[in-house]
């Protein structure tokens, strides 16, 4: 899945952290997800084994959209576990 590739690469050029984002990998706590499942994509925050403001969808293109915002719109996604800027 290229697309998923390009969205990896794409949000980690921006500075997100690599810890802070989950795609199409097993979600551990304290990070943004987008699994695709075949027909349905789900993207959420997880934490504690929870799926926080989850959302599904049937498009590629809308799930990443809508990954890529909720992602760059948190700004600890950028920042080290020391407080620092990425």
């Amino acid at each position: 899945m290229e697309i998923y590739e390009a969205l990896f690469n794409e949000l980690t050029k921006k500075g997100v952290r690599r810890d802070a984002i989950r795609i199409n990998l097993s979600p551990t706590d304290n990070t943004y997800c987008i699994l695709n499942y075949g027909e349905e994509i789900e993207v959420f925050y997880s934490e504690r084994g929870t799926k926080f403001d989850l959302k599904t969808f049937t498009s590629d293109i809308d799930a990443i959209k809508y990954f890529t915002e909720l992602v760059l719109s948190n700004e600890s996604v950028f920042v080290d576990f020391n407080g620092k800027g990425t």
